[in-house]
């Protein structure tokens, strides 16, 4: 993920520094103009995901959901909410799931299918909200990964019953934040009346370490001191909290500097110059095309080598979601998960490179080292 540069950081101070009203005022006609449904803001991803479950009584329920996700989150808010996993496998070379693979998960205790939007590569919604409708059953889009993004002339998260968004070191680089959209019904006075309830200021500091250059540092310290340690959520319980006044900066800041085509262009570039070397890529040209994919997926099996390459090139590669379901330990003993096949393998060989940081200048030599990767790995 791209970090802020230091000449940024006056006009997030100007951001800032206006009336939080303006800010919220900003934001809520950001989203209007995309979503006809209801809304709310809060400080994370995983809190809007809480506030789902409670304004949906998913609690005590099964909810089928990918294989491929954020384990650590999901693991915490199912474990508090009383909600077992049917995990869903990816299909081959893609990272979608199947509406035929999802119907046989459905029982009698079923609630709820999430699909998600992976790399803003949209999960078949309209397929699925059909079915959903037809089923009695919820629909959630997870859009982490599709920040303002259409697909057959509809904003992804517009489709389901109900979606979350996350802020944080995605599309926008607010450090903090997510949203819980509701496009049934206004949302319930108990979680609002939440919202209202829990104001977690101390998070503002906190976050905004993360704006400048020296969290790598401090990252690199961490890796060193303790080169072992594993960090989960599991345990913690999250309450709905609001998105602190850091992260509406943030974001009023980024989609005021937004530069759309200019991404779009150099997306382009990249994608033809791995295509032409015969570098497979796990998104379509018409994706790429119609710009609803943010990031360029890789999979390759020396993948860490890669990695270390793209870090001296000046990028900051992703690493997609680590473990899977299947494979995060609290997960699978708790719910006596098995693995699926496709979602561990791309645990294991992805590998993401932002548009974010892509330019005229880097394009070529990133072409470069994949290619001679590829190559290698024919060895």
């Amino acid at each position: 993920m791209k970090k802020i540069r230091l000449g940024e950081l006056l006009d997030i101070g100007k951001s800032y520094f206006k009336s939080e009203k303006k800010l919220d005022n900003k934001m809520d006609l950001f989203f209007k103009n995309q979503f006809r449904g209801d809304f709310i803001f809060t400080n994370r991803g995983m809190t809007a995901i809480q506030a789902l479950i409670e304004d949906f009584n998913l609690e005590n329920s099964e909810i089928i959901i990918p294989n491929f996700i954020c384990s650590d989150v999901f693991s915490n808010l199912f474990k508090h909410n009383n909600i077992i996993p049917k995990i869903v496998d990816c299909e081959k070379d893609s990272f979608k799931i199947s509406l035929k693979e999802v119907k046989k998960k459905i029982t009698n205790k079923t609630k709820a299918i999430m699909i998600v939007h992976t790399l803003g590569i949209a999960n078949n919604p309209e397929e699925f909200a059909k079915f959903c409708k037809k089923r009695g059953l919820i629909l959630i889009e997870n859009c982490a990964h599709c920040f303002h993004t259409k697909y057959k002339k509809e904003y992804l998260g517009s489709f389901g019953d109900a979606s979350i968004f996350s802020f944080r070191s995605k599309e926008v680089r607010s450090f903090v934040g997510g949203m819980y959209l509701n496009n049934r019904r206004k949302i319930s006075e108990k979680v609002r009346n939440k919202l209202d309830k829990f104001r977690y200021k101390r998070e503002d500091l906190i976050r905004a370490i993360n704006i400048f250059k020296i969290s790598n540092l401090l990252s690199k310290i961490r890796r060193n001191v303790a080169p072992n340690a594993k960090f989960s959520n599991v345990g913690k319980k999250h309450e709905i909290y609001h998105i602190p006044k850091i992260g509406k900066a943030l974001f009023c800041y980024h989609i005021e500097n937004m530069d759309i085509l200019k991404k779009k262009k150099m997306a382009l570039k990249l994608y033809n110059g791995l295509s032409n070397k015969k570098i497979k890529i796990f998104i379509s040209e018409k994706e790429v095309k119609e710009f609803s994919a943010r990031s360029f997926p890789l999979m390759l099996k020396n993948r860490a080598e890669v990695y270390d390459k793209l870090l001296k090139l000046g990028l900051n590669p992703g690493k997609g979601w680590t473990p899977t379901f299947s494979e995060n330990e609290f997960a699978k003993k708790k719910w006596n998960l098995s693995n699926t096949g496709n979602a561990e393998k791309y645990s294991r060989e992805l590998l993401t490179i932002s548009l974010d940081e892509i330019n005229d200048k880097n394009i070529a030599k990133i072409v470069e080292l994949l290619d001679f990767h590829k190559n290698k790995e024919r060895l």
